[in-house]
């Protein structure tokens, strides 16, 4: 485990807490990648603002938790060279997105697919770049979509059995969306084409799916899932959290990715994310699954997605996303 200072660093305003360190140098350990693409949301638009959004608002936020110890972001490149290259093509595709909502052509459909896999392409080498620097590189969306390429590119890497830990309120397991191949509502069904032997899903807090999604996470031997209503009513029948979370690190492999879209926890928590659901799970029960996953697994990864700054929230958004995206990274800094 990376041995942290708590003493109190002042932050910048410009920068925040997770990007202290305006160049690379030696002792980076994890690179934040901003994934500027929310080109086929469905709902509401705005998640491709989150990096940024969540980069400025942690400054605002504390370097030190009694549970975690101190936070030091010297440890920590925020990659702001990828902001412009992503967010043009983001917002080219988004055009097109509108176009062929107004008229359903087809060679509108082909020219997303394949803007979508150029978007992919980009990913796939920034995550190559980095990875042979010997960095961990974590995922900072975007819708879910954005975090397609970076999660298979870690997961394929991987050589260990692995269990991706998916909370959300929806499966994201349709065959496609409006016709977009990589839909933001398809990012786990594209994951499970990738036919990788070694990989377990535990997907948690869902509760907006279709019968299609619902059959094919039962229908996956590798695959188990926690509805949010069944979270709800364990509790409510007098069972605890503990208990559950005991369940889940007994299923989960040691090493573990996490793939979190911030719809799985309470729309009170992120108001303007682009999909809301009523339900889903509150601040402190994440925290506490994340102190037990810190006691036997090992984080090889995660993104998180779906936050989604709107004009006059005073940050609120971007706030709780900046919390989540600092629990995380405390996580992946706590393990030997």
């Amino acid at each position: 485990m990376i041995e942290l200072s708590a003493e109190q660093k002042p932050t910048d305003p410009n920068t925040g807490l997770f990007s202290s360190s305006t160049h690379f140098h030696s002792d980076v350990k994890y690179v934040v990648l901003p994934l500027k693409w929310d080109a086929t949301t469905s709902y509401h638009s705005g998640a491709s603002n989150a990096p940024e959004a969540i980069i400025h608002a942690s400054h605002q936020l504390e370097d030190y938790h009694h549970y975690w110890g101190g936070f030091c972001s010297d440890y920590i490149y925020f990659d702001k060279d990828f902001l412009k290259e992503i967010g043009k093509l983001n917002a080219q595709c988004k055009e097109i997105v509108n176009r062929y909502r107004l008229r359903a052509s087809s060679g509108d459909l082909e020219k997303v697919n394949a803007l979508c896999s150029d978007y992919n392409r980009r990913v796939e080498e920034r995550y190559d770049f980095w990875f042979k620097k010997g960095v961990k590189v974590l995922g900072l969306g975007g819708d879910h979509g954005s975090s397609y390429p970076l999660m298979a590119r870690v997961l394929s890497k991987q050589v260990k059995q692995t269990t991706v830990i998916h909370i959300d309120a929806h499966f994201d397991l349709r065959e496609s969306y409006e016709g977009f191949t990589f839909s933001h509502a398809s990012v786990l069904k594209n994951i499970y084409k990738l036919n990788l032997e070694h990989l377990k899903f535990l997907h948690l807090g869902m509760r907006d799916f279709c019968q299609a999604e619902h059959q094919c996470a039962r229908s996956n031997k590798s695959s188990i899932f926690y509805l949010d209503e069944q979270i709800k009513e364990h509790e409510f029948c007098g069972g605890s959290w503990d208990e559950l979370c005991e369940k889940f690190l007994d299923f989960s492999s040691e090493h573990i990715y996490i793939t979190l879209d911030i719809d799985g926890m309470s729309p009170l928590l992120s108001p303007g994310t682009g999909t809301p659901v009523p339900g889903g799970l509150d601040f402190q029960k994440l925290i506490y699954l994340l102190k037990k996953l810190s006691k036997n697994k090992q984080l090889v990864g995660f993104d998180l997605v779906e936050v989604a700054p709107r004009d006059g929230d005073l940050e609120w958004n971007a706030n709780v996303g900046a919390r989540v995206l600092q629990q995380l990274l405390y996580l992946l800094n706590h393990q030997k």
